[in-house]
């Protein structure tokens, strides 16, 4: 095997379900942090964390649309908050841009980049805390996730320019995967 052959080495994954004290409930970074750390565990290597050189967040629910912006705010750099809680920091910190492709686009993307020699050690990292923000704004509860993250950030923003919803679908409200299935396959037919 070539000593470039991009590998998945660690993989992690948590579910927090919604605390009854809502003021213990862990923000997006949070939950993706401890995923993170699973998935160092899982890597097997000592000291992984030191070695990531490229730390990658899918970006949150939350953050990908203004209107579903939680009240109760987010790190300002999403991947480097993750990174500062597992011990990593980085050269670069990509935050990706909306879809629900990502996940797998950004594997696809960091493999190649993997195999080109531009990076060593990618985490890719995503949390969300959807339950948690409405549980906590019928409650009335005020929760604080803010935290001011330096450092380099690449924001790729909301979209890559072909995956949100264009102002004709916007004008239709078509904008939920579902609403798209008939038209999806009313074009397969034609062809």
């Amino acid at each position: 095997m070539s000593d470039n052959t991009p590998i998945i080495i660690g993989i992690g994954q948590i579910t927090e379900p919604v605390p009854e004290n809502l003021d213990s409930a862990s923000s997006h970074a949070d939950l993706a942090a401890a995923a993170a750390r699973i998935a160092l565990e899982d890597a097997g290597i000592s000291g992984a964390s030191n070695q990531i050189d490229t730390i990658v967040g899918v970006r949150t629910f939350a953050d990908s649309s203004p209107a579903h912006q939680s009240p109760y705010g987010g790190p300002t750099n999403f991947p480097r908050a993750v990174g500062q809680r597992v011990g990593a920091d980085p050269e670069y910190a990509i935050y990706a841009n909306v879809g629900g492709q990502t996940p797998q686009a950004l594997v696809g993307e960091f493999a190649e980049k993997l195999h080109q020699g531009k990076t060593d050690l990618v985490l890719l990292a995503g949390g969300e805390v959807i339950a948690t923000i409405k549980a906590a704004s019928r409650a009335r509860i005020q929760l604080d996730w803010s935290e001011q993250v330096g450092g380099q950030l690449e924001d790729r923003g909301l979209t890559d320019g072909e995956h949100l919803g264009t102002n004709q679908e916007y004008k239709h409200h078509v904008l939920l995967p579902i609403q798209f299935y008939g038209f999806m396959e009313q074009a397969r037919r034609a062809e």
